[in-house]
């Protein structure tokens, strides 16, 4: 927001900023989705290859080796999956369309600030994304809140190691709770 109102401010023209900007985002796009297929399966797969290769030993296999399983195998379950979820897991459905409409609010709201607060109250592009800094100074409490729970977290999972005398790595189900309550009545 701070890029648009700088350069409105400076050298009245905001289109030309965003596409520059951008611009460098799409190699690290192009480099996250070239290193996705390294999983651990296809990482374990070229270790022992390579471990055949050295030793000569043709014992060495990886899960995904021993397995054998096909690409159009893998691509049916990873297709057919998603669909199988959302219809056996009522919970995953609703919360999706929750977000949907969460979602449809939210950037309808980013949508129609410049409409509402350019064309019906007359305000400068510069300073209708200053209004956004309203919403930067809400997220504070959150951010705040957030601390707080987390220590609290903190602080039950050592109790909760001290009680069983193991290392407890988990917070109980009723401390998650601590994040929904604090977090919904604070924003």
């Amino acid at each position: 927001m701070a890029h648009a109102y700088i350069l409105w401010c400076c050298f009245g023209n905001h289109h030309t900023f965003p596409a520059r900007n951008l611009c460098p985002f799409g190699k690290h796009d192009i480099s996250f989705h070239a290193i996705s297929r390294l999983t651990i399966l296809q990482l374990l797969s070229w270790k022992a290859k390579h471990f055949r290769a050295i030793t000569g030993d043709d014992r060495f296999r990886s899960p995904l080796e021993v397995r054998r399983t096909s690409f159009l195998a893998k691509l049916r379950v990873a297709v057919y999956r998603p669909f199988v979820m959302i219809w056996t897991e009522p919970i995953i459905l609703l919360m999706s369309l929750y977000l949907t409409i969460l979602y449809i609010v939210l950037f309808t709201f980013f949508v129609a600030f410049p409409y509402v607060f350019e064309d019906v109250y007359g305000i400068s592009q510069g300073l209708t994304n200053i209004i956004w800094l309203a919403v930067f100074v809400g997220f504070w409490p959150l951010g705040i809140t957030l601390y707080i729970v987390w220590k609290w977290t903190l602080k039950d999972i050592a109790a909760q190691s001290e009680a069983t005398d193991a290392i407890v790595t988990a917070p109980r189900a009723e401390t998650r709770l601590y994040f929904a309550m604090l977090g919904g009545a604070v924003s």
